[in-house]
């Protein structure tokens, strides 16, 4: 199975699913079929979501015609861990993104941000996930 955006390697009972792009509406897309492809396969037993370059970057995603107000609970509904290697920075959409994780991994130099694209607000969850695996305080 090919996709655009994304790389599906299969390496039982490993998955890995690369962002070969920053996180876009037709990322969303290949993201939720790949999701799709081994959500159901029992020979997995883990997922690694990584990307190329190791930076997990976005732009804001705007909301499409199914009308999915949290574009990332493909990954949350797995059945397997799902862990995100960050080896870059992780911000916007792509740090959203690594939230909806089960795990993050991230190195040493790595930065996070949800920054105010346009005065837009964060909308792919992160402002709801965030608090709830850090506490409120920390997340302010």
């Amino acid at each position: 199975m090919t996709f655009d955006t994304v790389a599906l390697t299969l390496r039982p009972p490993i998955a890995e699913i690369r962002l070969d792009a920053a996180v876009d509406a037709r990322l969303v897309d290949d993201l939720d079929a790949a999701v799709a492809a081994i959500s159901d396969d029992a020979a997995i037993r883990v997922v690694l979501l990584t990307a190329a370059g190791g930076a997990f970057l976005g732009v804001a995603v705007p909301f499409d015609a199914r009308g999915r107000a949290l574009p990332f609970r493909c990954i949350e509904l797995m059945p397997q861990p799902v862990i995100a290697v960050i080896e870059g920075d992780a911000i916007g959409a792509g740090l959203e993104l690594a939230l909806a994780c089960d795990m993050r991994i991230a190195s040493e130099g790595a930065a996070f941000a949800l920054p105010l694209d346009d005065g837009a607000m964060p909308s792919l969850g992160g402002t709801q996930r965030l608090p709830r695996l850090i506490g409120r305080a920390r997340a302010a």
